[in-house]
């Protein structure tokens, strides 16, 4: 178990904890809902409300590597969940290249709403590219 923060409610101090979570992927349609059960672990440590949350997310994350991230059959997508002092951050890595945009298309569409979600419900998010890509989303734990 990781410590995340020591928050005061009332007088007395609590102590928050859980567990940190890494899992390696595959690089294929198994990948999202592999990805949602290890956020599973994480329920009873965080509020349910942040597991939908991380869930709804990290699916979509790991959904952009396999259709964009240009992977072969052996490449692996890695999660990463740790917590932090005001609550957790996941990284979703995978050997590919980004390519990122920043408009937002006029025209509503059925899919490619991901960095849009991101954007709209992870408190700080970026994206890390060095001949292979993270991206990472925090959301603070509210109490």
């Amino acid at each position: 178990m990781t410590v995340s923060r020591a928050l005061r409610v009332g007088k007395p101090l609590k102590v928050i904890m859980y567990p940190s979570v890494h899992i390696c992927l595959p690089s294929d349609f198994r990948a999202a809902r592999a990805a949602r059960q290890s956020m599973r672990s994480l329920e009873g440590y965080v509020p349910s409300e942040m597991i939908q949350d991380l869930n709804l997310l990290v699916s979509e994350l790991v959904t952009n590597s396999v259709k964009h991230g240009s992977l072969v059959r052996d490449q692996a997508i890695e999660i990463d969940a740790n917590p932090t002092g005001h609550g957790i951050r996941i990284e979703v890595s995978n050997p590919g290249r980004a390519e990122l945009t920043n408009s937002i298309e006029l025209r509503p569409r059925e899919s490619g709403w991901g960095l849009l979600l991101v954007t709209k419900i992870a408190s700080r998010w970026g994206v890390t590219t060095n001949g292979s890509t993270m991206i990472w989303f925090e959301i603070d734990l509210r109490v």
